[in-house]
């Protein structure tokens, strides 16, 4: 997947680098604060998009067993993410057609911690293999 010109269609921007849950505090209406900024660094608009859509796959996979049940959350959130886009619904799908690669890797990211035990890390190693073939 690296090698499709899918993966390059768009520029780098400023990302995170770390995006995780416990890295993001929301204030009123659409204000964000981040911490945690010593991993920023310039990369796919989608990186840290990516990460979070990870995170509540992997989320849900731990708390219900079932990785899908996941979808309509990551989908609800890519939906209102490509709404602050001018054209919604080709930011969505640009999103979407790069998000698998960012998806599964941030699934391997989280199995390599050392809290994971070794049942589950299988599951996520065996998630983010289906995801990426998938992509390819």
């Amino acid at each position: 997947m690296p090698n499709d010109p899918t993966m390059w269609q768009d520029w780098q921007v400023m990302v995170h680098g770390d995006a995780t849950p416990s890295n993001f505090l929301f204030g009123r209406d659409h204000e964000v604060m981040v911490i945690d900024l010593e991993r920023m660094h310039r990369d796919d608009r989608v990186y840290d998009v990516g990460r979070l859509c990870g995170e509540l796959k992997h989320c849900f996979l731990r708390a219900t067993g079932d990785p899908a049940r996941s979808e309509p959350f990551i989908g609800h959130f890519l939906w209102e993410y490509a709404g602050y886009f001018p054209d919604r619904q080709r930011a969505f799908d640009a999103v979407t057609g790069r998000l698998p690669f960012h998806l599964g890797l941030t699934l391997l990211r989280i199995a390599r911690n050392s809290w994971i035990d070794d049942g589950y890390r299988a599951r996520l190693v065996r998630e983010a293999t289906i995801i990426l073939e998938g992509a390819l």
